[in-house]
C-alpha cells in the first residue's frame, strides 16, 4: 500500500461510497412506515424482523443527517430522509414529553442510554437542516433528562429513568445494576450533549456536560487509570471487564466536548487510550482486540472497535501540535478495516472476526444494535484529518 496521503483519502472517499453509502441507501429507508428497516442478512437480504430499537434508529438519524450535511454532492436525498427519520422515532419511540423508549412498544422504563441517541440524532436534524420540530423535541428531551435525570448528590445522570411503571431491583435495560453508573451510557450523553451544543446554545446543557467531564475524570481516577464497565454512585469500579473499542471511543469524544466547551489541555482519558492502544493493537495480525475481563482476553476483533479505533487515532493525528509519540498512525487501522473488515464481495463492514481477521460465523449487516454510525464518524474523522 502507497501510504502517501494522497492514497490513504482515496481509499477512505472510495470505502465511504463501495461500503457505506452504497450498500445502505436507499436499501434501509423504510418508505412506508417512515425511518429504517434494520434487519440485514450478511449478503443484504432482509432477515426475520425484530423488534426496533430506538438505538439503530437514532444512529440511522444522525448518519443521513450528517451525510446532508457533510455530502452535499452526493445525490441523494439524505436531508429528507433524515427528517422523516426523526418523525418517525418521534412518533415510535417518544410516548410523552421527552420520554424515550429503549424498544418500540415497551413503555415500562428507559433508559439514560437510549435518552442519549434520540438527543443525538435530534441535535443533528436541527444542525443539518435548522428543523423547528427537531428543535422542540430536543428541548423537551433536554427537559426530561434534567427533570428525571440528574442526580444532584453525586453529581452525575441516573441512568435507569422512570416512564411509566420502571420496575426495581436487578438490572435495567443496558444490563448495569440498577442504581449504578455505567461509562459507556455517560459517554454517549457526552457525545449528545456536545452535538446538542453544536447545534444550539445551551448553558444548561453545557453545565452538565462539563459535569460529566469532571464525573468521568474521577471514575478514572478511582479506577488506576482504567475505564471499566459498571460502576457505584459513588464512581467506584464494580467490575474489571475492559473494552478497548470503548477506551479508544472514550478519549475521542472527550476530546470533542473539550474543544467545544473550550477547555484547555489534556484529559486523563488520554492514559485511558494509550493503555488500549498498547494492549489492544495485534501486532501479529493487526487490527484492535476486544479487550479482556479478570481472567481472559479476548482476541477477536470487531468491526465497530476498528472504526474508533481509527476515529481517535485520526482524530490524534490531526492534532496542531502534532500526535502522541503513543498514537498509532490511522493508516495502520486502516490497513486491517480495509483487507479484513470491508466485505469485497457484497460491500459493508462485517462485524465479528477471529483473531486472525476471519469471519467467525455468518453476520447480519444491519440489526437493532448494528447501524453505520461507527463506520461513519471514523471515515468522515479519517477524511477530515488529510
Amino acid at each position: 500500500m502507497d501510504e502517501t496521503n494522497g492514497s490513504f483519502a482515496a481509499e477512505i472517499e472510495g470505502a465511504l461510497l463501495r461500503h457505506t453509502v452504497e450498500p445502505w441507501f436507499p436499501r434501509v429507508v423504510d418508505a412506508e412506515r417512515g425511518g429504517f428497516l434494520q434487519d440485514f442478512g450478511p449478503d443484504w437480504s432482509p432477515a426475520p424482523a425484530r423488534p426496533r430499537s430506538v438505538v439503530y434508529q437514532a444512529r440511522m438519524v444522525w448518519v443521513t443527517a450528517t451525510l446532508a450535511r457533510c455530502r452535499p454532492d452526493l445525490p441523494l436525498p439524505f436531508a429528507e430522509w433524515a427528517e422523516r427519520g426523526l418523525e418517525a422515532l418521534k412518533r415510535d419511540f417518544v410516548i410523552d414529553d421527552g420520554v424515550v423508549c429503549f424498544w418500540e412498544g415497551r413503555t415500562d422504563e428507559t433508559h439514560l442510554y437510549a435518552t442519549a441517541f434520540a438527543l443525538y440524532a435530534t441535535a443533528a436534524v436541527h444542525r443539518a437542516t435548522g428543523s423547528a420540530d427537531a428543535r422542540e423535541l430536543g428541548e423537551s428531551i433536554v427537559d426530561r433528562l434534567e427533570a428525571v435525570g440528574w442526580d444532584p448528590a453525586a453529581r452525575v445522570f441516573r441512568e435507569a429513568l422512570p416512564a411509566r411503571s420502571a420496575p426495581s431491583g436487578g438490572r435495567d435495560l443496558l444490563g448495569v445494576p440498577r442504581g449504578a453508573r455505567s461509562s459507556n451510557a455517560q459517554l454517549h450523553l457526552v457525545e449528545a450533549f456536545t452535538e446538542w451544543l453544536r447545534a444550539r446554545d445551551d448553558s444548561r446543557v453545557a453545565e452538565r456536560l462539563d459535569l460529566t467531564l469532571a464525573w468521568l475524570e474521577d471514575v478514572v481516577g478511582q479506577g488506576g487509570g482504567a475505564l471499566v464497565r459498571h460502576y457505584d454512585v459513588s464512581g467506584r469500579p464494580l467490575d474489571s471487564v475492559r473494552s478497548w473499542g470503548h477506551d479508544v471511543e472514550a478519549l475521542h469524544l472527550v476530546d470533542d466536548a473539550r474543544t467545544v466547551l473550550g477547555l484547555n489541555g489534556t484529559s486523563a482519558l488520554e492514559r485511558v487510550a494509550r493503555l488500549a492502544y498498547a494492549r489492544g493493537l495485534d501486532n501479529r495480525f493487526g487490527g484492535m482486540e476486544v479487550g479482556r475481563t479478570r481472567w481472559r482476553r479476548d482476541r477477536r476483533k470487531i468491526g465497530w472497535v476498528q472504526a474508533e479505533a481509527l476515529t481517535c487515532a485520526a482524530r490524534l493525528s490531526a492534532r496542531s501540535a502534532g500526535p502522541p509519540e503513543w498514537a498509532p498512525p490511522p493508516q495502520r487501522i486502516w490497513r486491517f478495516i480495509r483487507d479484513r473488515v470491508l466485505d469485497p464481495v457484497h460491500g459493508g463492514w462485517r462485524e465479528y472476526l477471529s483473531r486472525q481477521g476471519k469471519p467467525v460465523h455468518p453476520m447480519d449487516k444491519a440489526h437493532p444494535w448494528k447501524a453505520c454510525y461507527h463506520e461513519l464518524r471514523a471515515l468522515l474523522e479519517a477524511e477530515k484529518g488529510q
